[in-house]
């Protein structure tokens, strides 16, 4: 098993069958201790811990962790602050008392899952024995610890199957499972997703913004694709990594945030030159258009121009933005549709990108809606497609 990270401090992980701790440095990688990786507990605190979080058989979180390592744990320790990760091994090696409580388990058999396996991320939709559906995200790649990952947790259940790399992925698990299509199994998650907050809306363009963006209608006499485009989040991790040297995501958006899009934008404001324009002159004229005029003025003052890799991937991010909100709406005008709901993984902790599809979207004259979770529609929708068993035809 194999952790990348950055230089400098140490990984610790227990290996819950032999209870023998190992603690190396970050740099160095693990080593083989003869024993599976469901069989071993890592401990994180950061998005780099995601690796080891998608093998290992049993997580352990520091108080401090990220959110989204947060919802992944297992368990939860104290802090990196309060030696978290130290005492947690003393109370497994020494019976010591524990550092945190340890975050409850159901104790539940998983008995069903749907799975969309996509280009970048395994996104499943399961059912405990209970009747309760939770989520969890996997790295697609690689695909094979994905697979470790679902046959660890889920022997028994039954699978539904959907996306792009589904097949392989169920190469992988050598076991039988159903499938339905992508299409299908977005819109039917999605419309559930929507019923359970509440929303209830005859008619609506259903935007999944991934990779890609592909847009459906969806209405009371089904649903249907009518369109999409090859924007979306893989352009944001595509130009990032030419424009700004990183394919980090959270870096990415972090970066974002702090940046200026005027530096590369040219918007409707700049053209005019303080006379007032007959539209919003905040709106976009150009994305990246202000770029020529900004080298030619710093020449003209002997100066090199400067652009901030936070602008830079600003303008980015505002580009897909406005581009996946103009898509939308024009193909919401003509199907009729005056709600746009937006779903996929694109936008998790996307401020940026949320804020330049909404303002575009109104702008434009429809009303945006982001579903909660909607990243996990594909997956749900797999995990209704699944017959109660008793009740097939």
């Amino acid at each position: 098993m194999r952790a990348d990270s950055a230089a400098g401090g140490f990984r610790a992980a227990l290996d819950s069958r032999t209870r023998r701790a190992i603690i190396y440095p970050k740099s160095a990688g693990g080593r083989h201790v003869g024993c599976e990786p469901a069989e071993v507990t890592v401990f994180g605190d950061h998005l780099n811990d995601l690796g080891l979080f998608v093998l290992a058989g049993r997580k352990v979180a520091v108080a401090n962790a990220h959110e989204r390592i947060a919802e992944l744990a297992d368990e939860r320790t104290a802090s990196n602050d309060e030696d978290g990760v130290a005492r947690y091994i003393n109370h497994v090696l020494a019976r010591e008392p524990a550092a945190a409580a340890p975050k409850e388990e159901t104790g539940l058999a998983i008995v069903k899952a749907g799975i969309d396996a996509g280009g970048t991320l395994v996104k499943i939709a399961y059912e405990e024995n209970g009747g309760e559906i939770r989520y969890v995200k996997l790295a697609s790649d690689p695909l094979e610890a994905a697979a470790a990952w679902i046959r660890s947790r889920m022997p028994e259940a039954r699978l539904c199957m959907t996306g792009g790399r589904a097949s392989r992925l169920l190469g992988l698990l050598e076991r039988s499972a159903e499938s339905v299509s992508e299409f299908e199994a977005t819109c039917e998650g999605a419309k559930r997703l929507l019923e359970q907050d509440g929303k209830s809306w005859d008619r609506f363009l259903l935007a999944n913004v991934g990779t890609g963006t592909s847009i459906h209608i969806v209405g009371g006499d089904g649903a249907a694709r009518v369109g999409g485009t090859g924007v979306g989040g893989g352009t944001i991790l595509g130009l990032a990594r030419l424009l700004a040297g990183t394919a980090d995501f959270e870096s990415i958006v972090r970066a974002a945030q702090a940046g200026i899009r005027d530096t590369a934008d040219l918007k409707v404001s700049h053209i005019y030159e303080g006379a007032i324009p007959p539209i919003d002159g905040n709106l976009t004229a150009s994305n990246f258009g202000r770029v020529e005029e900004t080298i030619r003025r710093s020449a003209g003052l002997g100066q090199s121009a400067e652009f901030p890799v936070e602008d830079v991937l600003a303008s980015v991010i505002g580009m897909v933005g406005e581009t996946v909100a103009t898509v939308s709406v024009h193909a919401a005008g003509q199907h009729d549709a005056q709600v746009i709901v937006y779903i996929g993984s694109s936008f998790e902790w996307n401020e940026p990108l949320k804020e330049a599809v909404a303002s575009y979207t109104r702008f434009r004259g429809a009303e945006p809606y982001f579903a909660p979770n909607g990243a996990f529609s594909g997956a749900l929708g797999a995990l209704l497609a699944l017959v109660p068993e008793g009740k097939a035809t």
